[in-house]
């Protein structure tokens, strides 16, 4: 938890610095502007691995931005972490992201630190290309360098469609193709006498799709509640059995879960 807080601290002393030393003609010109949210979900699940078992998280969010750059903090808090006899406030991530617009091509590139409770922390870099038509098709392009070195390739598409009352229905389906650097972290499994042992190898290979939906709700102001639901699976055998020895209780690589957001822009 101690080093949560210290990354918590540093970040917001990150952002201050920025902020307090960029030219005063800049922030004329260009305001730093912000959002925040909490979400509230029946379960954790991040590229198809299960971070939590029979208990609500709490996913508070805040996010600034200055022209083309962003910093994001969020953090995940599960309201029962008994099962695992760790601390509630378990992961804390900060996301620098820079990003420009050239006609229908959107490019973006940034940075992740992984600040986790029961891990060594992680790093990741990324790289993103989108375009901006219907469907808002992208890939993005991970690259985790610190404690498990990997490579994540997501592509994705999402469509949103217009609702009475400035509401709008917004539909996405994301899927992931992982390469794993080391057989330790991210090893490749298969099904012996019912039971799953590693196979020696780095796992890779097709790995989790995820479908969503999600209802954006003005609720006044600059307010909006979101309820959200979100499908998760194995795009093969292969990408089953990781999730299925990932897992909380090593049976499971299907999720059907979803919450609710409320966010606000300030």
């Amino acid at each position: 938890m101690k080093n949560l807080w210290q990354g918590f601290a540093c970040s917001l002393l990150l952002l201050a610095t920025v902020t307090m030393t960029w030219p005063a003609e800049a922030r004329a010109e260009a305001p730093l502007t912000s959002d925040a949210s909490v979400s509230l979900y029946n379960h954790y699940i991040w590229r198809g691995f299960e971070y939590s078992k029979d208990s609500i998280v709490l996913q508070p969010s805040v996010t600034f931005y200055h022209e083309r750059w962003s910093l994001n903090l969020w953090s995940n808090i599960d309201l029962d972490e008994t099962w695992r006899s760790g601390t509630r406030w378990n992961e804390t991530d900060f996301t620098l992201a820079y990003e420009r617009q050239f006609n229908l091509v959107i490019l973006s590139a940034g940075a992740l630190y992984y600040l986790l409770e029961r891990y060594d922390d992680s790093i990741e870099f990324y790289l993103s290309a989108s375009l901006d038509i219907p469907f808002s098709p992208s890939m993005t392009i991970y690259r985790e360098v610190n404690h498990t070195p990997m490579w994540y390739i997501e592509i994705s598409i999402d469509h949103s469609f217009d609702l009475p009352h400035r509401a709008c229905l917004n539909l996405g389906f994301q899927a992931g193709y992982l390469v794993s650097r080391d057989a330790a972290a991210y090893p490749e499994y298969k099904k012996e006498s019912g039971s799953l042992v590693t196979t020696g190898h780095k796992y890779q290979g097709p790995h989790d799709g995820l479908f969503s939906l999600t209802v954006d709700l003005p609720i006044g102001g600059d307010w909006t509640l979101t309820p959200e639901l979100y499908y998760s699976f194995p795009l093969n055998q292969k990408a089953q059995s990781i999730m299925e020895a990932f897992s909380v209780d090593g049976d499971q690589s299907h999720f059907l879960y979803g919450g609710v957001t409320l966010g606000v822009k300030f």
